[in-house]
């Protein structure tokens, strides 16, 4: 079983990755009680919920939730993601008019959205009901990271019960050798290589596709445990794009915590 570094324990206690057939610790337990907020919340008034992980407060900001990613909505005459629909519904019918802001340690995103984590006037997270619900996918995107154990935990409960995404009319990983489209996915295929060099270590999925860990990310992943990684079937989640390379595989996907990886 994968699990992380030493280094990263103080974001993530125990073992959280899959084999196949095997649930993850821990997780059985989890709902949108369990992650509490670690420092203060603002009030403020939602003006409008955009999809699934974003929302419009009355003073014009536009806030992206910490932690989660949903299904995207139909746009430009394209057919939205299932579930992407239920997974905007359920965060205007949960939050309400009003909700309570928490800021983590990256206040906004490259967008310059404000990057959040929100509660409904009950203290309950947005972000673990919709993951509890199968209505959105965790990740954790460094630094923002208080809760991302909390938030893994709330996924693996919806995938104990195949609720929503993880349901038969959900959205299956895509196999390595199919990844042709960037965007978020979650990929799935056999590792051929695993590389070490100061660029990055590489773990290559077949000929078409690499996650790559940059040097500022190393030290959450545990060197060993990657080695080991060739010959093995994994998935690995996140932002798929061209890697624009004639020598290497044409698809990327930047990992920055173990919990983007899971081995089978």
């Amino acid at each position: 079983m994968f699990s992380l570094s030493k280094s990263a324990a103080g974001f993530a206690f125990g073992a959280f990755f899959i084999l196949a057939g095997f649930i993850l610790t821990g997780c059985s337990k989890a709902s949108s009680q369990d992650c509490q907020p670690f420092a203060r919340t603002t009030d403020v008034v939602i003006a409008k919920v955009v999809d699934g992980d974003t929302v419009r407060l009355q003073d014009g900001r536009k806030v992206r939730l910490i932690g989660i990613n949903a299904p995207e909505l139909g746009r430009d005459g394209k057919p939205g993601q299932p579930f992407s629909r239920a997974a905007q519904k359920t965060l205007q019918q949960f939050l309400g008019k009003q909700a309570r802001l928490l800021l983590d340690n990256d206040k906004k995103d490259k967008h310059g959205r404000v990057l959040a984590h929100l509660y409904n006037l009950n203290g309950d997270s947005a972000e673990a009901h919709l993951l509890n619900s199968g209505l959105a996918w965790h990740v954790a995107i460094p630094p923002n990271l208080s809760l991302a154990q909390c938030l893994a935990d709330a996924e693996q409960r919806a995938r104990q019960q195949r609720l929503g995404l993880w349901s038969s009319t959900g959205i299956k990983p895509v196999e390595a050798k199919q990844v042709s489209q960037g965007g978020f996915q979650i990929v799935s295929g056999k590792v051929t290589d695993v590389r070490f060099t100061k660029g990055g270590w590489w773990i290559n999925i077949g000929p078409q596709i690499a996650a790559v860990i940059y040097s500022e990310n190393q030290h959450r992943f545990d060197r060993k445990q990657l080695a080991a990684l060739k010959g093995k079937t994994v998935s690995v989640r996140g932002w798929i794009y061209s890697s624009r390379s004639k020598k290497y595989q044409p698809w990327r996907v930047k990992l920055e915590t173990p919990y983007g990886l899971e081995t089978r």
